[in-house]
């Protein structure tokens, strides 16, 4: 069980203000979970109900795994039905990250439906392109849609 306003402050992250104010961002669902505990981003907490705590018991040894009931996961989620198991990860520092020109980039400018954004990253993914250019006037990465639409893609693919 968690309390109201540690409730208060992940349901905060559905908001990018506070995304960027944290640092944090939420990731839902068991594929999208799995390829970010498989990615090189700092996962924070891991909310999650009984049963897949009971089916990830090494994962629950290694992170901060807090087991909520299925009325706690739907006042965390974003989505109308909510999955297993929510995590709350660190966002990249863009900061020093360097983009390798001998390798394939695609250029996103002005794209504002998150589902898109994410439609494209997880092609992107499957035909190999590891990164991403976006113009400031496209949706923000972690954005919750774009990251449900990557279908865990984001894990695998750099965008700046």
């Amino acid at each position: 069980m968690i309390g109201k306003s540690k409730i208060s402050s992940i349901t905060r992250l559905h908001q990018k203000k506070f995304r960027d104010e944290s640092g944090l961002f939420i990731v839902e669902g068991i594929k999208s979970v799995g390829e970010l505990l498989r990615s090189d981003f700092s996962v924070s907490e891991i909310y999650a109900l009984p049963a897949w705590i009971d089916e990830n018991p090494e994962i629950c040894n290694s992170l901060s795994c807090v087991e909520v009931s299925p009325a706690e996961m739907e006042r965390l989620s974003a989505w109308k039905n909510p999955q297993e198991v929510l995590a709350i990860a660190r966002q990249k520092n863009q900061n020093g990250i360097s983009i390798n020109e001998n390798q394939p980039i695609v250029i996103l400018d002005d794209i504002r439906e998150p589902g898109n954004m994410g439609t494209i990253i997880r092609t992107a993914d499957w035909f190999g392109i590891r990164q991403i250019v976006c113009s400031e006037t496209t949706v923000e990465f972690y954005n919750q849609k774009v990251i449900q639409a990557t279908m865990g893609s984001f894990a695998r693919v750099n965008v700046f």
